[in-house]
């Protein structure tokens, strides 16, 4: 290989969540990870090198047979034992014939093996930049004080408790206080995010910070193609225009009011050629109370249409076809689902909160994610104003086109190398 060349090492431990493709886990995130990956692997100056956590790397090893089938790769991990032991715990149900010895030995041995220090990846190998795209570095990077250190910073919402914190424990909490290091440097996906960590994260600052605005895949053009098929795959009726939303379903998407305002806009206004699509990954312990909102709406309903975790290839031409799409929600780090949107030429609504302004600018109607009445008038705004949808729709696809992964990669290669 060529000496000159950058040898980087990225952890990609995220693309381990394709085993899962309907899992809430596989969203924007995920969709990061992938798309930086890919374009590093253009450069030629980079002899880019794969790390996975040992609780991601087996699954992480079955994606890249997927997503790169002909790429002879190096792919490291802490511990092969532990990685093992990792998925034999996730995939294998004990039974009362396995002894609890044996049970022991699967439990403890690794972790102890993995504290002293039986790492796969050789010390000597000489990387030159450690960069993840969501995961603090492991102490197996930590420890090298000649490896520069890079992580992509997303958002605070462990720090915030915007969930309830029996929900989400304490885990993600203490690896934004604890393990974040004044020795690394940090890419915030956008300028909210970076004032969220420097106040709330003291070895996070104005000198050891950067913001990189993400991107949405090239995937996303304005799609209009065959659409009766996937009008057919996801049950949307053909005689009904629908509203679009896309995003994990979860208490910080606002969709509760999102869903009770909509019913209200088309009750108010006697509207019964419309139809609302919520589209995404869910979690459980929210879905009860969603499910339960939607009942409620007696013979209004039939309106709402759950579709379900979505097919990557069958975006574009959801939003293309919608005749808006609505992302209200109450906190962003950044929000994909909307420039993607955008990119498909679909007018958007999202909140006027957090980071979502910085993605959409002019191009869409920016509204209070509290407000019952600001979302009725939205919808108001857009139903009666044809000609305001195919404005926004426009202004928005000229907007996307200002965010690119090429655009974020030279930006983050340049900080690394500079």
């Amino acid at each position: 290989m060529c000496k000159n060349k950058i040898k980087i090492l990225m952890d990609i431990s995220m693309l381990g969540n394709m085993a899962y493709p309907e899992r809430a886990a596989r969203s924007g995130i995920f969709f990061v990870a992938l798309s930086l990956m890919n374009e590093f692997l253009k450069r030629d100056n980079i002899e880019l090198s794969l790390y996975a956590g040992t609780a991601y790397y087996i699954y992480v090893l079955k994606a890249l047979k997927t997503i790169l089938p002909d790429k002879k790769i190096k792919i490291y991990t802490d511990s092969v034992i532990c990685a093992f032991y990792n998925y034999f715990k996730s995939n294998f149900k004990y039974t009362k014939k396995i002894s609890w010895k044996i049970k022991q030995f699967f439990m403890f041995v690794p972790a102890i093996l993995a504290k002293a220090g039986t790492y796969i990846f050789p010390k000597h190998y000489d990387f030159n930049i450690f960069f993840s795209t969501y995961h603090y570095p492991p102490f197996s990077i930590r420890h090298q004080k000649t490896l520069k250190k890079f992580v992509l910073l997303h958002d605070c919402i462990p720090i915030l408790n915007i969930y309830n914190e029996k929900l989400l424990g304490n885990h993600f909490k203490n690896k934004l206080f604890t393990k974040l290091e004044k020795n690394c440097f940090y890419f915030t996906n956008s300028e909210y995010t970076r004032t969220d960590f420097i106040k709330y994260n003291p070895n996070v600052t104005l000198d050891n910070t950067k913001t990189i605005l993400l991107a949405a895949s090239d995937k996303f053009k304005p799609t209009y193609e065959k659409f009766d098929i996937i009008r057919k795959k996801y049950n949307i009726p053909d005689d009904k225009k629908y509203v679009f939303s896309l995003c994990t379903l979860e208490p910080r998407k606002n969709l509760i009011r999102i869903v009770k305002t909509f019913v209200e806009f088309i009750k108010k206004n006697d509207i019964d050629d419309l139809i609302f699509v919520m589209g995404g990954g869910q979690w459980e312990k929210f879905m009860g109370e969603l499910v339960k909102t939607i009942d409620n709406l007696d013979e209004y309903k039939s309106k709402i249409l759950k579709i379900g975790y979505v097919a990557d290839e069958d975006l574009p031409a959801l939003y293309s076809n919608a005749e808006w799409f609505v992302y209200t929600s109450m906190y962003e780090g950044f929000g994909l689902p909307p420039l993607e949107a955008m990119a498909c030429k679909c007018p958007v609504i999202v909140s006027n909160a957090t980071s979502l302004p910085e993605v959409v600018g002019d191009a869409g109607l920016l509204i209070n994610y509290d407000s019952d009445e600001e979302h009725i008038k939205a919808y108001e705004t857009y139903y009666y104003n044809p000609g305001l949808r195919v404005e926004f729709a426009q202004k928005g696809y000229e907007r996307s086109k200002n965010f690119s992964y090429k655009k974020a990669a030279d930006e983050i290669l340049d900080t690394m190398l500079g």
